[in-house]
């Protein structure tokens, strides 16, 4: 088992992470009505993916039980994504996107994100409930970036 400080530091701050995402996906749908529906479904889904990983910190903090395997190799990956939406948040408040600019950022996140969260559980069957839990976050990450690439893809050209 690792360490149950380095544990907690990683999942708040993938805590942090979903909830970071959900705020701009809330940011766009305010800065794009015509797509309000699109980035609503994506806000409350990221939502969800925290209050997810919430249940999960709690769980392991009652029980002390995670494998070992968890940890992502760079706890300043994640922080560093942070960053990242933090400064697409600002950015967007100073010099809006337009909306093929706001999907392709959108994109580049859920694909960023998607390569962080668990990506070592992937090839692996769960052992576990909480593995099955990151599985279905990653597959979920992968999910939002496909549906952001089919939106896309169907802006028209002007757009």
């Amino acid at each position: 088992m690792t360490d149950k400080r380095q544990i907690s530091a990683v999942m708040k701050a993938c805590i942090e992470l979903e909830q970071g995402v959900a705020s701009l996906y809330r940011h766009y749908s305010e800065l794009f009505p015509e797509d309000r529906v699109f980035w609503s479904q994506l806000h409350v889904e990221e939502k969800k993916h925290a209050t997810i990983l919430r249940l999960a910190l709690d769980s392991f903090s009652r029980r002390n039980v995670m494998p070992s395997d968890f940890v992502p190799k760079s706890l300043e990956g994640l922080r560093e994504a942070g960053s990242r939406i933090s400064e697409l948040k600002e950015a967007c408040r100073k010099q809006p996107p337009d909306r093929r600019q706001a999907l392709q950022l959108a994109y580049e996140l859920e694909r960023a994100i998607g390569e962080e969260h668990y990506n070592r559980f992937m090839d692996k069957r769960p052992e576990s409930n909480i593995e099955s839990v990151f599985q279905q976050l990653n597959r979920n990450d992968k999910d939002h970036a496909q549906r952001i690439a089919d939106y896309l893809n169907q802006l028209p050209e002007s757009a």
